[in-house]
């Protein structure tokens, strides 16, 4: 490792780690009534990354220094009353040391939105507007030029959603939803696709207990898939799923919480085929089911936190591809003392990837691992060291392994 990377890297961290600190401490929160607050914040650490491409060839390995800051403002209106307003927005600069092209600049807004009137009727929205630029091992795959090799997948994500709650009777309620997501691009569109998604899920649940509810579910989803480019002559077509099955939420125990379901899932594809010199060809549906499920159980005790997730559902990789995703994550964090605080977790994700004319099927195997530890001397700021690790096992594209420290000093909020 290059001598002069170490100390442009110790120079950065001891100006963020200040800086951390004086926008903390010049950040108080402010309070706008009873149930109101709002606040600034601003965030600084640097990240280094033994393998920035994901890359799973040794002479394109690249590790580098990564130092962000971040600015940004959280609201909270009416947070005891019928009608709660929560928003929050964040723009973030991250800026590589010695590759300086990747550096980026990205928005998260969010807002949501809760009407609770303690009667038959509750109401939630929900709405984000997300920038991502990540590293993915499918350049590493679809392409051997260096601008694929040495390059991050710059996207955005735009999600909004509904929910409705209707008290049928004193054991007997109703949820409904509706979802839009929508994924767009901005380099690499060759290789990606964009699309849009529609969901709408419908819940009758039956009260068990006083704090638990049994019920049925189904939901019904579709997705419009862009094309990669204007000149590719593969139409990706449209997805839609449907979900059957039984759903349960609530406290079984004064400190054990579960929600989820489990049921059949089918999924199928329409309009997707070739266009050629002889006219569309067009490839048959797509269409099969397996068993779906997911599952959320959290434990909290005084001063740890235990929470399973676990699940099987169908879903869309960036280049169109349907696969069954297979997962499970345990998180746990605890206070060690009163100004020490140390989260981890533990992640495996099976990706079954379908076999079409377009994509030639497989599996991924993906294990993700990290702990963090932080130190909070009062509640505006908090300072923090972590280690991820992440490997991939795949008969579909190239195996990869990265490692990552980050060291950070952030407001608590």
């Amino acid at each position: 490792m290059k001598i002069k990377k170490l100390i442009q890297s110790a120079a950065l961290l001891s100006f963020l780690t200040g800086g951390g600190l004086v926008a903390n401490a010049d950040s108080p929160l402010l309070q706008l009534g009873e149930n109101s607050s709002a606040y600034v914040f601003a965030d600084a650490g640097l990240t280094w990354c033994d393998n920035i491409f994901y890359a799973s060839n040794g002479q394109h390995k690249v590790d580098d220094f990564v130092y962000f800051l971040a600015a940004g403002v959280v609201g909270d209106v009416g947070k005891d009353g019928s009608h709660h307003l929560n928003f929050s927005f964040k723009e973030t600069f991250s800026n590589y040391v010695d590759n300086d092209d990747l550096n980026s600049q990205l928005a998260n807004f969010s807002v949501s939105y809760s009407y609770d009137p303690q009667k038959k009727l509750r109401l939630g929205l929900f709405a984000s507007f997300t920038q991502f630029a990540q590293n993915d091992n499918v350049l590493q795959y679809d392409s051997g030029s260096p601008e694929y090799l040495r390059d991050l997948i710059r996207r955005d994500q735009y999600y909004v959603s509904a929910d409705i709650n209707y008290q049928i009777s004193s054991r007997v309620s109703a949820d409904i939803g509706f979802n839009y997501y929508n994924e767009h691009f901005r380099n690499h569109r060759d290789v990606f696709n964009d699309r849009q998604t529609f969901s709408i899920p419908v819940s009758v649940f039956y009260q068990v207990t006083e704090k638990h509810h049994l019920g049925l579910s189904y939901s019904w989803s579709h997705t419009e898939i862009s094309r990669t480019s204007p000149y590719n002559n593969y139409d990706p077509g449209a997805q839609d799923s449907h979900f059957f099955g039984i759903s349960t939420k609530g406290a079984l125990t004064s400190k054990l919480t579960l929600r989820g379901n489990a049921g059949v899932g089918f999924q199928s594809f329409s309009g997707r085929g070739w266009l050629t010199t002889e006219g569309y060809y067009h490839i048959p549906n797509d269409a099969h089911s397996t068993a779906n499920f997911t599952l959320v159980l959290d434990y909290s005790a005084d001063k740890y936190r235990l929470a399973l997730s676990s699940g099987r559902n169908f879903n869309l990789g960036g280049q169109a591809q349907s696969y069954t995703n297979t997962h499970v994550r345990l998180n746990a964090t605890t206070y060690l003392s009163l100004h020490w605080y140390l989260s981890a977790y533990a992640a495996y994700y099976y990706q079954e990837y379908s076999k079409t004319a377009q994509h030639k099927g497989g599996d991924d195997n993906l294990v993700s691992a990290g702990i963090n530890l932080s130190f909070l001397p009062n509640r505006y700021w908090r300072l923090g060291a972590g280690y991820t690790h992440i490997r991939d096992v795949s008969n579909r594209i190239r195996d990869f392994s990265s490692n990552s420290i980050t060291l950070s000093a952030t407001l608590k909020y």
